[in-house]
């Protein structure tokens, strides 16, 4: 009986595995079967030679699958719900347990019958031809099917369907002109995801102890350590797709790690499991090339490893433990290479913990916080009936007294770290900065809650280390000790400091004493001109609140605190944009004020003083002034790019940019020589919003000042947008020698350029990769190593800059210099409100040098004397060492400045230079 002319009549048999899931029941039986009891793990094999059958049903008696978690093929799903829906006949007709596939079927509501597997008989390949045969006829079916097994289905059916199919069924489709469904391919990069590739810098640690020893040039220790890397990282990458195995169910719970090759079915777990045995081999193989030693290091990784994939993670606390040693993985890497560099060398080397105790307590949080991901189920069972918000622990322990958990920040949320009350300062009226009748009177800014506003949030705060409570410092501010370090951290000691509401308090009590205080906001600053040795700093980070966006205006007001972060996530739903952002946007936005900082598209739309509509400035007489081009101009101007010596501002009002999309399509044009950029670099300026240069310092000959020119524009509305920005890693602390030496730094550039090239013509780029690249790696300043960094920073006039910048340039490379980060713009002709601004017509060339003493500060005198010499400036918000004369030669108005600011406010590097200027020029008249 032929039925082949009426399809809609004809019943469509659907295959299970591989067909309508994208895995295999029965070996998700059987590793959730392990999961339960390793030890089935000797019992498996007699089930198998008792045949497929048996083994199949011994295992779903034992354990049940989650039938709404697996990884079904939604597009073909669809499709078999409106084939019902039409009053087709579905039969799913599968290898698979019975009590599995009663259990899909039951979850889909789309069958009329099942065929399954029993426990004699499997249904696979001539016996479910041979039964449908027997239901429906020959030719009297449809088929959906998958592999080779169903190769003889689909010659019995009246058509197939080929779906998610392998090779073979791949070929027969081709063949026989059959319909293919999900043809999805295992790409290279799904693989490496599977393998967690980037998890294997971590093997890094390797080679500490041969580096430490000195004998990097060895070539036997090289090939060692070779092989040790390779070991370890097949290791690691074999245990992370067995506890992919165990955690399939969990993961496809999750809503990012359900997107795991396995755990969505992109890779199959057969090819998983033998993937796994390979690299596992691989390991192995490779180890017993090195001493007998290192074996056992890797023996003792694995049956660590393994036993937390099996049961160390669900036990509480145990767990976390385990993942902040697993995470880093730092132990088993450190003893790695001490056994390699020993054995091979007859060295013995340090055998300090040092790197392995900074390592793991570093990671420790990270272990927490992957924890805490790993369920849905598990995270709300252990956190019913607690506080969600964070810090909620701390006040149940009552270590913060009468301090409000909020008025507080991150950092100082320890017993020995909260500062004293201002009732406790007061209560010393001989002290300098208190006043016993004024001093503790009236709610601080930090405290006021208006209604109306958008709510306040707590966001991370500036790294600071913790000191000895009250060390070397006197009785009355023992207490608010704390190392306030900029971001260059070439002066490194514990500076005194005040909370944001107690520095506005001691301000209105119009008794401030002369030159000690300065406002300190994220610690952005490279140099000294946020820090006040001999006074105290007023933590500006305790305001940062978004007051008010006014979409319709395209303005936002905010509390001088507020990160540049902040401002964006409030703009950016309303198609708001600041007009003009720095390299990061780890910023306050009362410092971008206070240095009045410039960004890649200078050349329209100047600095960022050029767009604050208006702003508040607390004076030590006591007095707020509101401040704008109209309502106290001079004092206006004077604030903005004043490195915050005109008094505290307390808000800022900025003008914002409208934009579609905040992500940029952006378009790198390689150069060969620096002349190349300065004959496109107008032109590209007209063109584009956004335009800067990377220069490869370090290139030399016929290289010499090649680099990218990076060019952008706001994307459109319907781009893809790609602001956010998951788990970032974090240089953990300072190594004692710094990476960026010259053989890093020329590997890192080749790198960097070839990533940066490898996409032709216009891209969409996220915001953040595009404005703000290194961001994305925390405290990644610490590579600069223990000494920290220097920023040089130059603005050159266009009738100087080819002469000019090449020589800056070829002054780095023969002192031997190597800058990590070489950045070349254009500025344009758009003049600053700002009394004291950097930014002017020419062009730009910033360079970071690591600290090495005498020699980079000569290099930097040097540079100095080029740029002045050639009627350039030096930028001073970046600036650690620059001498009195080049900041007057830089700004020769900076008498003027001096004219505003407030007696109570100073800097550093105001001292060492504004403050010493008279006594210099008398000197040199006379």
């Amino acid at each position: 009986m032929d039925v082949r002319s009426d399809r809609v009549r004809v019943p469509l048999a659907v295959d299970l595995d591989g067909t309508l899931i994208a895995g295999d029941l029965l070996w998700e039986g059987l590793f959730a079967l392990l999961r339960a009891n390793p030890l089935y793990l000797f019992l498996a094999p007699f089930w198998a030679l008792m045949g497929a059958a048996r083994l199949k049903h011994e295992i779903s008696s034992r354990v049940a699958i989650d039938a709404e978690s697996l990884p079904y093929r939604a597009g073909f799903v669809d499709r078999l719900r409106a084939e019902k829906a039409a009053g087709r006949t579905l039969v799913l007709a599968t290898a698979a347990s019975r009590r599995y596939a009663d259990a899909v079927a039951a979850h889909l509501g789309l069958f009329d019958r099942v065929l399954s597997s029993d426990e004699t008989t499997n249904l696979k390949s001539a016996r479910k031809r041979d039964a449908l045969i027997a239901l429906y006829g020959d030719g009297g079916f449809d088929y959906a099917g998958n592999d080779r097994a169903d190769l003889a289905l689909f010659d019995a059916a009246a058509n197939a369907v080929v779906v998610g199919p392998d090779k073979a069924a791949r070929n027969w489709a081709g063949r026989h002109n059959a319909e293919i469904v999900d043809d999805r391919r295992v790409t290279m990069k799904t693989v490496f995801k599977m393998l967690r590739v980037h998890q294997w810098l971590k093997n890094v640690l390797i080679v500490a102890p041969m580096a430490l020893n000195h004998e990097y040039l060895v070539p036997a220790m090289l090939l060692s350590c070779a092989i040790a890397f390779v070991s370890f990282s097949s290791a690691a990458s074999a245990i992370y797709i067995v506890n992919d195995f165990f955690d399939l169910t969990l993961d496809r719970r999750h809503r990012t790690k359900r997107n795991r090759p396995l755990a969505s079915g992109a890779i199959s777990l057969q090819t998983g499991a033998l993937t796994a045995v390979g690299l596992l081999a691989i390991s192995v193989l490779t180890a017993m090339a090195l001493p007998i030693e290192f074996l056992g290091v890797l023996a003792l990784y694995l049956v660590m490893t393994t036993a937390y994939s099996l049961s160390l993670k669900r036990m509480l606390l145990v767990d976390v433990l385990t993942l902040a040693g697993l995470y880093t993985d730092a132990h088993a890497r450190w003893r790695g290479g001490d056994r390699v560099s020993r054995c091979r060398s007859g060295c013995s080397p340090s055998r300090s913990s040092f790197p392995v105790t900074v390592a793991g307590q570093t990671f420790r949080r990270t272990g927490r916080h992957a924890d805490a991901g790993r369920g849905e189920t598990r995270r709300s069972r252990l956190s019913a009936g607690r506080p969600r918000h964070r810090g909620a622990g701390w006040r149940r322990l009552g270590v913060l007294g009468r301090v409000g958990h909020r008025a507080l920040p991150q950092f100082a949320r320890r017993a020995g770290d909260v500062r004293p009350s201002l009732a406790g300062l007061a209560a010393r009226a001989d002290h300098p900065l208190s006043d016993a009748a004024h001093l503790g009177a009236g709610p601080t800014q930090g405290d006021a809650r208006r209604p109306g506003r958008l709510p306040h949030r707590r966001l991370a705060q500036p790294r600071r280390r913790r000191l000895r409570r009250g060390a070397g410092l006197p009785g009355e501010v023992r207490g608010m000790a704390t190392a306030f370090e900029s971001f260059g951290r070439i002066v490194r000691r514990p500076r005194k400091a005040l909370g944001a509401g107690e520095a506005m308090a001691l301000l209105r009590t119009g008794k401030a004493p002369a030159g000690g205080l300065l406002g300190f906001g994220a610690g952005r600053s490279y140099g000294d001109s946020c820090h006040i040795d001999s006074g105290v700093l007023a933590n500006m980070r305790e305001m940062q609140r978004i007051l008010s966006v006014e979409a319709a205006a395209a303005r936002v007001t905010v509390e001088a605190g507020a990160l540049l972060r902040d401002v964006i996530e409030a703009t950016r739903p309303h198609g708001l944009f600041p007009p003009v952002v720095p390299g990061t946007e780890l910023i306050t936005v009362g410092g971008a004020v206070a240095n009045d900082i410039h960004g890649k598209n200078h050349h329209r739309r100047g600095t960022f003083g050029a767009h604050v509509d208006s702003l508040t400035l607390l004076r030590s007489d006591g007095k707020e002034y509101r401040c704008s081009a109209a309502e106290n101009p001079g004092l206006f101007a004077a604030t903005i790019g004043g490195m915050g010596l005109t008094g505290l501002i307390l808000t800022v009002t900025l003008r914002m940019m409208r934009v579609d999309s905040a992500d940029v399509i952006e378009t790198v044009t390689p150069f060969d020589a620096v002349e190349t950029y300065f004959d496109h670099a107008e032109e590209a300026d007209a063109a584009h919003e956004y335009s800067v240069a990377w220069i490869d310092q370090l290139a030399g000959g016929k290289h010499s000042g090649r680099g990218l020119l990076m060019t952008g524009d706001h994307a459109e509305a319907d781009a893809p947008s790609g602001g956010g920005r998951g788990f970032k890693p974090r240089v953990p602390f300072a190594p004692p020698v710094s990476p960026l030496n010259r053989p890093g730094l020329t590997l890192f550039n080749a790198a960097f350029r070839f990533m940066k090239t490898r996409k032709s013509g216009p891209h969409v780029t996220p915001y953040r990769g595009f404005f703000f690249p290194l961001d994305g790696v925390a405290d990644w300043n610490l590579l600069y190593g223990p000494s920290g960094l220097f920023q040089h920073q130059s603005v050159v006039p266009f009738a100087a800059t080819r002469e000019v910048v090449p020589m800056l340039l070829a002054a780095t490379r023969e002192a031997g210099q190597a800058s990590f980060l070489t950045v070349l713009k254009r500025f344009g002709a758009m003049k600053s409100p700002a009394l004291l601004s950097f930014p002017r017509p020419g062009y730009t060339l910033t360079l970071d040098f690591p600290n090495r003493g005498d020699k980079t500060r000569k290099l930097l005198d040097r540079l100095d004397a080029i740029t002045i010499d050639a009627g350039g400036a030096v930028n001073p918000y970046k600036d650690a060492r620059m001498p009195a004369h080049v900041f007057a030669r830089s700004f020769p108005n900076w008498e003027e400045l001096e004219a505003w600011r407030d007696p109570a406010f100073a800097s550093d590097f105001w001292n060492r230079t504004a403050r010493v200027l008279p006594r210099d020029l008398q000197v040199a008249a006379e």
